[in-house]
């Protein structure tokens, strides 16, 4: 017995330290082979450069980067910018403002493990230790939270503080501590609300809702604690006072914020109206938590009916488990509970057609949650209980197993033979270019028209006065990336392929070649 104890042991240690290492390399070491600055339709990274460096000259933003999509006329408060600042005093690189992200994820995945194990109440300590370990290196394994959290975008923090929000609340309904450690712990929960709010549209929704049920939950069980009762006002404040110049931006100018986002809930979608029909909206609320699977815990590089079904047998068998034999802690399951309930319902009015796997970060943690809880409360001496963890563990090896394939591409499109132009690759092709001299991008158009990478890069790391030009004319230098990443604008985001870079359909003379591009001279 003692053996079997010990090796049981050794496993979850094995698995805690796995996914803290592999966490550690993904999420901060590649980080600095950022390859990632400018891809997509939108320029963000660049924009959030602007941002932080005009911040270092004393212009500090009110707002953050426009919400919904930036069709309704609203922006979400500004707190990631605000996040995102202190590590550039290292300096002006990318790198450095996509570091946070990548320290708030790496630091998840020790949250969790230890989110986990606070879950699995009723659960003998060594099997709980290995199944919190499991939840961990799971996580630590999920490509799209390796890929989002290496580069500079507000919802990459969300699952972090969304653990936090949890953990707060579970101290405020369980705890005996004094009513300044309970008074204190509320004005952080106030804080975390104002930092998810702020992170995308989604969260700035549904948190708040969230919040205020939570907090009448907790005024309910303290009802006849009159003080307790006013404890909830704390992180109110807290929260606006950490919004202070959000608030100041509404109120001058006439709260013109809000109003585009009573737009926003209230106008047409892109495709029209949600259904008003009750089955279909339930239908589209299941559809979208089944869809998760395939993007993001059973990938491929096409929509796959077999990962379709693989998530619907999967989330059928998870519910199925803790519905019945859940006997964890439940302030912190019905927490989670209600955040997606309430996520679902609001998933279930999205009318557009493409529902992108980082508008569902709130529901990531829910398959991981609802596997390991069922792992843990199954009574293993019944077959038909050994049946269902099979295949569960079975399903759990296939999700780890297709994302470390995908994990295994990124990294390879920063480390391989054929690999990506890193923003330090750039700056040394761009340190080779004579002082004051015309760089083509063809990019520099429509949305990147005022701030292209290249742009950034100059003015704020190299600093060789260049001209930058999509007009390329007689004289001017070309990069030209070997590959480009070309990755899939749609529900299958962030999957991605490496493309080779068609030359441009100019004379041109070649005066460089690294092995992630050739720097040319238009003739």
């Amino acid at each position: 017995m003692g053996k079997s104890i010990n090796k049981v042991r050794g496993m979850a240690l094995i698995l805690g330290i796995l996914a803290i290492a592999f966490a550690f390399f993904t999420r901060i070491v590649s980080i600095f082979e950022y390859v990632t600055f400018d891809i997509g339709p939108d320029p963000d990274q660049i924009t959030f450069g602007y941002l932080w460096m005009d911040m270092w000259k004393g212009n500090f933003p009110q707002l953050g980067l426009a919400g919904g999509g930036g069709k309704y006329g609203f922006a979400i408060p500004p707190l990631y910018i605000y996040l995102g600042f202190p590590l550039t005093i290292f300096g002006t690189a990318p790198e450095f403002q996509v570091l946070t992200n990548g320290l708030f994820s790496f630091l998840s995945i020790p949250l969790l493990i230890y989110f986990v194990y606070q879950l699995l109440e009723n659960v003998e300590q060594d099997k709980r230790l290995l199944l919190s370990s499991l939840a961990g290196f799971w996580y630590s394994t999920i490509y799209g939270d390796y890929f989002i959290n290496n580069f500079s975008w507000n919802p990459s923090p969300i699952p972090f503080f969304l653990l936090v929000f949890a953990l707060l609340y579970r101290f405020q309904m369980e705890t005996s501590k004094p009513l300044l450690y309970q008074a204190i712990a509320w004005i952080f929960f106030g804080i975390t609300v104002a930092i998810l709010v702020s992170l995308h549209t989604t969260t700035m929704l549904i948190i708040p809702v969230t919040s205020v049920i939570a907090s009448l939950g907790f005024v309910y069980r303290n009802r006849k604690n009159t003080r307790k009762c006013l404890l909830p006002f704390l992180s109110i404040l807290s929260a606006n006072l950490a919004l202070i110049m959000y608030w100041n931006s509404e109120i001058v100018r006439n709260f013109a914020n809000t109003k585009g986002l009573v737009r926003a809930l209230t106008e047409k979608g892109a495709s029209g109206e949600p259904s008003s029909n009750l089955f279909t909206r339930l239908f589209k609320a299941i559809w979208e938590t089944v869809y998760l699977g395939n993007q993001v815990f059973f990938l491929n590089d096409n929509i796959s009916i077999f990962n379709v079904v693989v998530s619907a047998i999967f989330f059928g068998i998870s519910l199925y488990i803790v519905i019945k034999k859940y006997r964890g802690n439940k302030t912190l399951i019905g927490f989670f509970a209600i955040t997606w309930i309430i996520f679902l319902y609001a998933s279930s009015n999205y009318p557009d057609e493409h529902f992108y796997s980082h508008r569902k970060i709130l529901l990531w943690f829910a398959p991981i949650l609802l596997a390991i809880a069922s792992l843990a409360y199954l009574n293993f001496t019944k077959t038909f209980d050994r049946i269902l963890g099979l295949v569960l563990a079975i399903i759990i090896g296939y999700s780890i197993a297709t994302n470390l394939y995908f994990n295994q591409r990124y990294l390879a499109s920063k480390y391989g033979s054929e690999r990506l132009l890193s923003v330090a690759d750039t700056v040394e092709i761009i340190n080779q270019i004579p002082v004051g001299s015309p760089l083509c991008d063809p990019a520099k158009k429509g949305k990147r028209k005022e701030h292209g990478q290249y742009d950034y890069i100059d003015t704020f790391m190299t600093k060789r006065e260049l001209t930058i030009t999509n007009a390329c004319p007689s004289g001017s230098y070309y990069i030209q990336p070997k590959f480009k990443m070309a990755i899939q604008m749609n529900d299958l985001f962030p999957i991605f392929t490496l493309a080779k870079t068609p030359p441009l359909d100019r004379p041109m003379t070649s005066l460089l070649e690294t092995p992630e591009a050739y720097l040319y001279k238009i003739e």
